[in-house]
């Protein structure tokens, strides 16, 4: 009997371990003409909202908990890094935070950024993709869940 338990007690933490990482895979499809949010990975406060259009894409940024006036990079890439950097400050919309350089955005005293940009679908189109959210020198801060747009 007590060997049934322990089985069953391994199985169980196999079952919760495996859907903890699948949630964390799990590939958000925004259809044509939708909307989605797309949560950040590993827990990480905030989202990227995904504005999907006939012919253009709106992600919008909305990142809690970042270090309070730090400078950041924000890119839409494939699994390869190819993609977009946010700016420069003419293409993108600053609801909470600041620019720099084109392309730093500084997150608030409370370290909140909120900022949203408008690209071409192409740039994102048929492909998993990822919102990164990296320091000014490269390091990785946040990542998205993957989506993919669809038709």
């Amino acid at each position: 009997m007590r060997t049934i338990k322990i089985i069953f007690v391994a199985a169980m933490f196999l079952v919760i371990t495996s859907c903890t990482f699948l949630k964390y895979d799990q590939l958000f499809i925004v259809q044509q003409g939708d909307t989605a949010d797309v949560p950040f990975q590993e827990k990480k406060n905030g989202r990227v909202t995904v504005v999907y259009n006939a012919s253009t894409v709106d992600f919008v940024v909305s990142a809690r908990g970042l270090q309070a006036g730090k400078g950041y990079n924000i890119s839409v890439a494939d699994a390869n890094g190819k993609g977009v950097m946010f700016g420069p400050k003419e293409n993108v919309v600053i609801r909470l935070g600041t620019i720099e350089n084109e392309t730093i955005f500084k997150s608030n005293g409370k370290g909140n950024l909120f900022v949203s940009m408008i690209n071409p679908v192409r740039i994102a189109e048929a492909r998993e993709i990822v919102l990164q959210i990296k320091a000014a020198d490269g390091t990785e801060i946040i990542k998205s869940r993957p989506f993919r747009l669809e038709n």
